[in-house]
C-alpha cells in the first residue's frame, strides 16, 4: 500500500480540481476532491496537505481558508487561482494559508512543504524521476546545456535544482526553443537569467512535458546572448549587497511586492542580517541579495 501523502483538493469546479490532481498525481501524491470548501468532520488522519480553490479576490474564499485552518489547525493550507496579486496573497497568509497561487505553481508549493515521494515498489506507477535525462551542472553550464537540447531538437521541461538552496527553477523546451522560463517569482527571460547567474545544479529533462506559457519569444542565440548579459548585471547587483548586513524597516507605505520580497520583509526585524535571513528562507545567496537589493531600491528597508 502507497505511503504517499495525502491531499485534498476543494475546488467548486469539478474540472479544474481534475487537473491539479492530474498534476499532483504525476509526481506521486495521492489526492481526494470535494466541491465544498468546509469539511463537516476532521477525518481521523487529516491530509498533512489541503488546496482550497475558489474566486480568490472574494471575502468567502479568505474566510474559508479560515475555517479550514481551524479545523485541520496542523496542516498546510494552499490556497490557488486564476487571480494572484500580493494584496489577495497577503489576506490568504493572514487567513492561515502558507501561500496563494496560480494552478500551475500548486506541485512546487506544495513540494516545498512535503517533498514528492517516489512510488513504492509495489506501486504500478513508475518513479517520477525514471524517465527523466539527467544532467549535471557546473558553473556556467546551463546556456551550453540549453544550447544542445535546443539543437538536437527536444521537447519538454527541464526541473533545475540549484546547490546552494533548494529552490526550483523550470524551463520549458519546443521545437528547438525556449518557450517559457519560471524561477524565483519571476517569468521568461529574467528567470533564465538568474538561473545562469546561480551556477552550479542538478537538472532533469522530462521528455514530452509541455505548457501553454509563452514568456520567451527569441531565437535561441538571442536568449543567450540577453541572457547572459543580463546575468552578469545581476550578479554585480548581488555582490553590491553584504550578507553581513542587517537591514531594517523604512517604509511600508503601499507597496508590490512578489513572493520573495514578502518573505524577506516578514524576517525584517532589525536584528537579523541578510545572509541569517536568506538561510532562514533557504533562498540562494543570489536570490535573497537580489531581493533585498530591490527592497532597498523601493524604500522599504535600509541598512
Amino acid at each position: 500500500m502507497s505511503s504517499a501523502p495525502h491531499i485534498l483538493i476543494v475546488d467548486r469546479l469539478p474540472e479544474r480540481a481534475a487537473e491539479v490532481a492530474n498534476a499532483l498525481a504525476q509526481r506521486g501524491y495521492v489526492t481526494t476532491q470535494r466541491e465544498g470548501f468546509v469539511p463537516q468532520t476532521p477525518p481521523p488522519e487529516p491530509p498533512p496537505i489541503l488546496v482550497c480553490a475558489d474566486r480568490p479576490s472574494t471575502n468567502s474564499a479568505v474566510d474559508s481558508c479560515r475555517r479550514f485552518r481551524q479545523c485541520y489547525p496542523d496542516a498546510p493550507v494552499l490556497a490557488y487561482g486564476n487571480e494572484v496579486r500580493e494584496v489577495l496573497r497577503l489576506r490568504f497568509m493572514e487567513a492561515g494559508a502558507f501561500d496563494l497561487v496560480t494552478s500551475d505553481r500548486i506541485p512546487a508549493a506544495i513540494a516545498a512543504h512535503v517533498p514528492a515521494p517516489k512510488a513504492d515498489a509495489e506501486d504500478a506507477a513508475p518513479a517520477e524521476d525514471a524517465d527523466a535525462m539527467f544532467i549535471k551542472l557546473g558553473p556556467g553550464e546551463l546556456p551550453n546545456t540549453i544550447q544542445f537540447l535546443t539543437m538536437s531538437p527536444r521537447d519538454g521541461e527541464m526541473v533545475v535544482d540549484f546547490a546552494s538552496a533548494r529552490m526550483r527553477g523550470y524551463l520549458y523546451l519546443e521545437e528547438g526553443q525556449l518557450v517559457h522560463a519560471r524561477y524565483a517569482g519571476s517569468d521568461g527571460i529574467e528567470a533564465f537569467a538568474v538561473m545562469v547567474a546561480e551556477g552550479s545544479g542538478e537538472a532533469r529533462f522530462y521528455e514530452g512535458r509541455r505548457t501553454s506559457r509563452r514568456t520567451i519569444d527569441k531565437t535561441v542565440s538571442q536568449l543567450l546572448i540577453e541572457a547572459s548579459v543580463l546575468a552578469d548585471e545581476l550578479s554585480t547587483i548581488a555582490e553590491s549587497i553584504s550578507t553581513d548586513a542587517v537591514p531594517k524597516i523604512r517604509e511600508l507605505g503601499s507597496l508590490d511586492l512578489d513572493r520573495n520580497g514578502a518573505a524577506i520583509l516578514k524576517q525584517v526585524d532589525g536584528s537579523l542580517s541578510v545572509k541569517q535571513i536568506v538561510e532562514q528562507l533557504k533562498m540562494t545567496d543570489l536570490v535573497g541579495r537580489l531581493t533585498v537589493a530591490a527592497l532597498l531600491e523601493s524604500g522599504a528597508v535600509e541598512f
